[in-house]
């Protein structure tokens, strides 16, 4: 019998009074993309979250891969270019996650939007008005351009409409532009893959979820299991502090500056439309809104995905799906898509994220969140007051530029080391380990648990598995994964009960899941 792999993952009681030359505060994508780089170096580091792994934003974006082509028009052009070195790079390291997305912007004008893209360019703020041909196939063209390193994907081309698309698209859109981005299938399997990449460079390096910072004293950190309140200590040389959009809350724990974030909320909903996907046809249709905001729609393994809002919000807590969003949403798909119905019932499933938006230019343009700008900034906040260790936090920051900005935050680490990078994670492939994702069997099921750090039920269901985002979560599916976590964490039969009561709770309120179990266990006590 082959042995299983010792698991990354440990839970908060046994991390006391260890010291660990690194500790990296939220498991998100860049958070979990600097412990992977820094165990490439050789350097043991401790990963901690206050939730599940993934379960902030990371586990909510809008699934694209890309290099950001709307961010030419504010001149961001070094944004750009590392956003689609770093697409390139993921359609060739993660491939069996990372795939091509053949991409339509439906067209109306020759001349839309030449001198308000003019004026963008030159910093100035003009009313919204649709992008015509010229515009357009301006902005590929430079897109190809930046995109040129690496590159496995075709350019773009324009056309006029073809039947099919008059059939789907509004009266009055003339031509389409097509060029290729890129879609990712399960965000939150990568980030395990690097988790499992980074243990098996450096087996001294562990995670722990549920484990939320509460304290900084000296260089000794003290951190709360948020499952079970157990509070432990341990120490540190430096600390990381990757926890995106929460960031500001945890400035005062560390004794470092406010006012580095602002987060903005994006909602977006999954649709069972077979209608709409069949039209689709594989492809994203990327297109303005009325008002001007950018929206997407795209096959989405069998269903369609639609996205998204851009709401700032203070608290990223408190941030939900509201009914306004999926009004606006639907009214987009019905503005897009005239000959289509679309109503609530189509909606399988709802999620929201928080973006982590630098504040300095958050608050430039308050009024319009979807300008903001999407790079990112290492800070450094040298040792001070009662805090003796210093602290390094990535600021801003997008799903496709984790890399980028994890070696960027690696280094300042290690120059705080004083060590120096032994490798590059460019072209590095993410490790592929034997886990169950999407596995229906319970022996895989149990793997899952045992090796991804899974402590709720809603882990396994929200984290580790698209049966709910897809809609396809029936009664057998759910009691078959209640029945694996029971088994692999040791629940008895009223733990069990209750964590089936608190995922479906959590779907309901949250998700507006669509589901096919018994009414009994949505709100059981």
């Amino acid at each position: 019998m082959t042995q299983a792999t010792p698991s990354p993952f440990t839970r908060p009681a046994a991390l006391s009074g260890r010291h660990f030359p690194v500790v990296v505060i939220g498991a998100g994508i860049n958070g979990v993309g600097v412990f992977r780089d820094l165990c490439l170096q050789g350097i043991e580091c401790l990963l901690i979250d206050k939730g599940d792994v993934g379960s902030g934003a990371s586990s909510a974006p809008s699934r694209m891969i890309h290099g950001g082509l709307r961010y030419l028009e504010n001149a961001e052009f070094s944004l750009v270019r590392e956003a689609a070195d770093e697409r390139n790079n993921l359609l060739t390291t993660a491939p069996h996650l990372v795939r091509p997305l053949h991409t339509v912007i439906p067209l109306r004008t020759w001349f839309g939007g030449m001198f308000s893209s003019a004026l963008r360019f030159l910093g100035a703020d003009p009313p919204a008005q649709s992008r015509g041909i010229l515009a357009v196939a301006l902005g590929l063209r430079l897109y190809d351009f930046m995109g040129r390193s690496q590159r496995s994907l075709p350019t773009h081309r324009l056309q006029k409409l073809s039947a099919s698309d008059r059939a789907l698209l509004a009266p009055d859109v003339r031509w389409t532009a097509h060029y290729f981005d890129a879609w990712i299938s399960h965000p939150e399997r990568l980030m395990h893959e690097l988790i499992a990449q980074a243990h098996g460079d450096q087996p001294g390096a562990v995670v722990s979820n549920y484990c939320q910072l509460t304290a900084c004293d000296g260089s000794t950190l003290t951190l709360r299991d948020t499952d079970g309140g157990t509070e432990v200590k341990v120490t540190a040389d430096v600390v990381v502090n990757a926890t995106g959009a929460w960031l500001e809350q945890l400035s005062d724990v560390l004794q470092i500056a406010k006012g580095r974030v602002a987060g903005t909320k994006g909602s977006h909903l999954v649709l069972d439309h077979a209608a709409l996907h069949d039209a689709l046809d594989q492809r994203m249709v990327y297109f303005e809104a009325a008002d001007g905001r950018v929206c997407i729609v795209y096959p989405f393994l069998g269903r369609v995905l639609v996205g998204s809002t851009d709401i700032p919000i203070v608290d990223p807590e408190e941030a939900v799906t509201d009914a306004e969003e999926v009004d606006y949403l639907l009214a987009v798909l019905r503005e897009v898509f005239p000959r289509l119905q679309f109503g609530r019932d189509h909606i399988v499933h709802t999620y929201v994220g928080v973006r982590p938006l630098a504040q300095q230019t958050a608050s430039a343009r308050p009024d319009q969140p979807g300008k903001i700008s999407r790079d990112h900034s290492v800070l450094v906040d040298l040792p001070e007051g009662a805090r003796t260790l210093p602290v390094v936090s990535l600021v801003g920051g997008k799903w496709t530029t984790f890399r980028a900005l994890a070696e960027e935050a690696t280094d300042s680490v290690l120059n705080l080391l004083q060590r120096s990078r032994l490798k590059t994670t460019t072209g590095l492939r993410s490790a592929v380990p034997a886990l169950g994702f999407d596995g229906e069997d319970l022996q895989s099921l149990l793997q899952l648990c045992e090796q991804t750090g899974v402590v709720h039920l809603s882990d396994l269901v929200l984290h580790r598995s698209l049966l709910a985002f897809l809609g396809n979560l029936e009664e057998t599916g759910l009691a078959r994964m209640a029945q694996a976590a029971a088994q692999a964490l040791h629940w008895s039969e009223d733990r069990k009960q209750c964590e089936i009561a608190r995922c479906m709770e959590l779907l309901v309120d949250k998700h507006h899941a669509r589901f096919n179990v018994p009414t009994t266990w949505k709100r059981a006590a």
